[in-house]
């Protein structure tokens, strides 16, 4: 009988060590679980990235929550309450840092985007530059940041939609419903649109100038750049696309005193052949394009530019061919500066 009470104390305090032990190891998983969740909040904080980090952070919220009553028993390893300690006190940590980090882009974002608003680019980013605002350390965000505002300076606006862009994937979600936050973010549609309107109502004002000489090939006629360029297309009453795809050593700004304004008077397709068998015509594109020189409203002259040659030969279909269109960005890159 002894023998027996004995074997099964045994097997018991055996039974109760391994279900103890299997307790401590998932209580010990978790914690470290938990621990490596904070260390990459903490690399992702480290690049800038307060969107994954806001977003990982709530997730080890929800881990915290549902995992402290299991861990706060009475049979829990002193080792096991001491890491659990330390990873909420580290939570913490992080979770300040995290709002500083998110208070100080949200006071950079606003910051920059009324700078921008007003011209005052090279202020904005002198202010990037100096670590004044906090969000300007070597990382993701202040990168983008700084890049957005340089391609808001040269008025590329597409660049600057791309910064924008990635911006949007570094900030957390909530915070684009603040209002300067929001600013910013349109912001480079707002200089768009007066870029637009500036070049619009400089290109109305010398149109008539523009169409008065007689037009002259463009291989004969190399008129000096003086400042930097803009490029309004009256046949479609637009920006032409040429504009933002000069260098931004061309590309004229809302600020921009000196300017050659080049006006797209008028596009022509000119046939120059047909082909053999489906007698269908080749077109080659004709641009007339006026110079004027802004303020001093004086045109050097006007241009006719011409696209590339439709193929030669092509398989037989009964549909016109097209050569390719004015490429006014090389024509521009090709003429003297003043």
């Amino acid at each position: 009988m002894t023998k027996t009470l004995t074997i099964t104390a045994v097997v018991l305090v055996v039974f109760l060590g391994i279900c103890y032990w299997v307790i401590s190891d998932k209580q010990k998983t978790s914690v470290q679980g938990v621990g490596e969740s904070l260390t990459v909040v903490q690399h992702y904080l480290g690049m800038g990235n307060l969107k994954a980090s806001s977003g990982l952070m709530e997730q080890v919220r929800y881990d915290i929550e549902s995992k402290t009553n299991a861990i706060n028993k009475f049979y829990t390893l002193p080792s096991i309450r001491r890491s659990w300690k330390d990873q909420l006190l580290r939570y913490d940590s992080l979770g300040k840092h995290l709002k500083k980090r998110t208070d100080a882009a949200v006071e950079a974002l606003s910051y920059v985007a009324d700078l921008a608003r007003q011209g005052h680019y090279q202020m904005a980013e002198e202010k990037l530059r100096d670590g004044t605002i906090e969000s300007a350390s070597e990382d993701r965000l202040s990168q983008v940041l700084a890049r957005y505002v340089q391609r808001l300076k040269f008025q590329d606006f597409r660049a600057a939609d791309d910064a924008a862009s990635q911006l949007d994937s570094l900030l957390p979600e909530e915070l684009w419903a603040n209002d300067s936050t929001n600013a910013f973010w349109t912001l480079v549609n707002e200089q768009r649109e007066a870029n637009r309107t500036k070049q619009g109502r400089i290109a109305t004002e010398v149109k008539q100038l523009a169409a008065m000489a007689v037009a002259r090939e463009s291989y004969d006629f190399k008129p000096s750049l003086r400042g930097r360029t803009m490029i309004w297309d009256f046949t479609k009453n637009n920006v032409d696309l040429a504009y933002e795809l000069l260098g931004d050593d061309l590309r004229a700004s809302l600020w921009d005193q000196q300017i050659t304004m080049f006006c797209i008077i008028q596009r022509r397709s000119i046939e120059i052949g047909r082909y053999s068998i489906s007698n269908e015509p080749g077109y080659k594109e004709k641009m007339t394009i006026g110079v004027v020189y802004w303020p001093q409203r004086k045109s050097p002259g006007v241009a006719e530019v011409w696209g590339g040659e439709p193929v030669y030969s092509r398989p037989v279909r009964y549909t016109p061919e097209y050569g390719s269109a004015v490429n006014i960005k090389n024509w521009i890159e090709g003429l003297p500066r003043k």
